[in-house]
């Protein structure tokens, strides 16, 4: 089994790890990831303590309130908070924010790999943002007693790259670099 740049952290460090970056390369100043890698932390913690869909959603709106107040409501100018403030909220914490972060709950690398930990072998980007390369190379290592692969230069799209941000990724072609190819060669058992 080979797997390219899959996390192995556990689903609400992925989430953030995934959302920090995106906020990053937006421009988003640190901050404000701060207060949604915090805020992100409280509703999984909600989702998990509350038992049925609307104490879950009342529970994320008073996090979301929380948010808002603490900071002097300068984080409406970012949309992902501003929709969890607004009149519609209560729709949109039940059909989109509830599902998505019961997603990420549910994901568990180590159940999932473990009982396969001696036939997978890790690529992972070195510049990969979404995925980051150490953290989940120490989680890999940490499933699987084996070293995950991280190739140099590379972004989350398994691209050859110099900044390795997405506006870079849009202009790059279509191809993963060579040295994936060869590693995956070598995971199946030689190059040819």
């Amino acid at each position: 089994i080979v797997l390219l740049g899959t996390p192995m952290v556990d689903g609400l460090s992925m989430m953030r790890d995934a959302f920090d970056a995106d906020e990053a390369e937006s421009g988003t100043p640190e901050h404000v990831r701060a207060t949604y890698r915090d805020m992100l932390t409280q509703c999984m913690a909600a989702l998990r303590l509350r038992p049925d869909p609307i104490s879950k959603r009342n529970a994320i709106a008073a996090i979301s309130d929380s948010v808002y107040r603490a900071t002097g409501r300068d984080l409406t100018t970012y949309p992902r908070l501003q929709r969890l403030v607004d009149t519609n909220r209560r729709s949109y914490i039940l059909g989109a924010v509830i599902p998505w972060l019961e997603r990420y709950e549910a994901m568990n690398p180590a159940a999932a790999f473990r009982p396969h930990a001696s036939s997978i072998t890790l690529i992972l980007a070195e510049r990969d943002a979404v995925v980051p390369a150490q953290r989940n190379a120490e989680a890999f290592e940490a499933i699987t007693g084996r070293r995950a692969i991280v190739i140099p230069r590379t972004n989350h799209f398994m691209q050859e790259c110099q900044t390795c941000t997405s506006a870079e990724a849009a202009r790059l072609d279509n191809a993963i670099a060579q040295e994936v190819l060869r590693a995956v060669l070598d995971a199946l058992g030689g190059r040819k």
